[in-house]
């Protein structure tokens, strides 16, 4: 099959999309011949309007359009055009917001995967926060026109799915998932202490207060044990090798990974800690829910009392979490990896 991938985000940066981009590409292009559609002038003007919100924000408190915006589409939409016309594609797969297709409609199948419609990202995230009225009306009317272009639009959680067909019922809609950024997979047993003090819990995250890291603090001040945070105390590029490495040293030597965010659509650390059997204790918000299946591969909890209780319980059960570890890799190559997105986008 030849297909086409669009996004206006560069799918060969690892940094875009937590590297989503890239891992899609990467598992199609396996067995599929795909040619990337990608406009520098596109993402150039992209990242010059956030530069400008950037500016605005400062000045005035306001957000503008940046991810939705029609001049931007517009864009895109011309070398979208050009890219179908000569590669002639059997599948034009959008990553993302969609709204590549806003001043384009292509002449062959279309497929849109997305974690979240417009509506479920405001206010939820800086970039959608506290936007200026003209920013959320242009918003709403590039997806609207977008959206119903997609023959399908693959949403990468329930609570996703719900959202976009709450905002666009006439959509066909399907659930899939996305699987883990990093190209090792490998189940890595680990004894569980018997001592508290002795556990080691992984979080990942930049943005402090909407992955509620102040949380996960007060998790480990509980336990009486150590944290490693990606993100806030230590920062690592996926792009360097070296720091890749040591990602994954500390996704195979935690007992937990802990994640409780405020708001999150799917976030991909799942996938990347149970890639290697490191069960996930975290919050049902957002898209969580479809990632995790309670006791498979980790445990959704009401709040870091339930998160203590069960990790004191793996504690004086060594062998119940050593199962645990088991399945939770089952679970991933069974429900969350690469190849299952491929099946599931590639079935029909």
């Amino acid at each position: 099959m030849k297909i086409l991938l669009a996004s206006i985000l560069p799918i060969d940066d690892l940094a875009s999309w937590s590297g989503t981009c890239n891992a899609i590409f990467q598992q199609l292009s396996k067995k599929h011949e795909v040619q990337i559609c990608y406009s520098n002038y596109a993402h150039k003007a992209q990242k010059q309007l956030a530069k400008y919100s950037y500016l605005y924000n400062k000045i005035t408190g306001k957000r503008l359009n940046v991810y939705f915006s029609k001049s931007v589409s517009k864009i895109y939409g011309t070398a979208l055009q050009q890219s179908e016309d000569t590669f002639r594609p059997d599948l034009i797969l959008c990553l993302g917001s969609g709204t590549e297709l806003f001043d384009y409609s292509p002449k062959t199948k279309s497929y849109l995967v997305a974690d979240a419609c417009f509506n479920l990202l405001k206010d939820n995230y800086s970039a959608y926060s506290k936007l200026t009225h003209k920013a959320i009306e242009e918003s709403k009317e590039v997806e609207q026109v977008s959206i119903v272009k997609f023959d399908r639009v693959f949403a990468t959680s329930q609570w996703a799915k719900d959202g976009f067909l709450k905002n666009h019922p006439s959509i066909r809609c399907a659930t899939i998932n996305l699987g883990s950024n990093l190209r090792e997979s490998k189940f890595t047993e680990l004894v569980i202490p018997t001592k508290k003090q002795e556990l080691k819990l992984l979080s990942i995250g930049t943005d402090y207060k909407r992955k509620g890291i102040d949380k996960t603090e007060a998790l480990t001040r509980n336990l009486g044990c150590t944290i490693d945070i990606i993100g806030i105390e230590k920062k690592l590029d996926k792009t360097k090798s070296d720091h890749l490495k040591e990602l994954v040293s500390y996704y195979q030597n935690a007992h937990f990974f802990v994640l409780f965010p405020k708001a999150d659509c799917t976030p991909i650390v799942i996938n990347e800690a149970n890639s290697f059997g490191l069960p996930v204790i975290t919050f049902d918000v957002g898209g969580i829910g479809s990632m995790i299946a309670n006791g498979q591969n980790g445990y959704l909890v009401k709040d870091i009392d339930e998160a203590q209780t069960i990790i004191e319980q793996m504690v004086a059960n060594p062998e119940e979490y050593s199962a645990l570890r088991k399945s939770t890799y089952d679970y991933y190559t069974q429900n969350l990896s690469y190849s299952i997105f491929e099946q599931k986008l590639l079935e029909e």
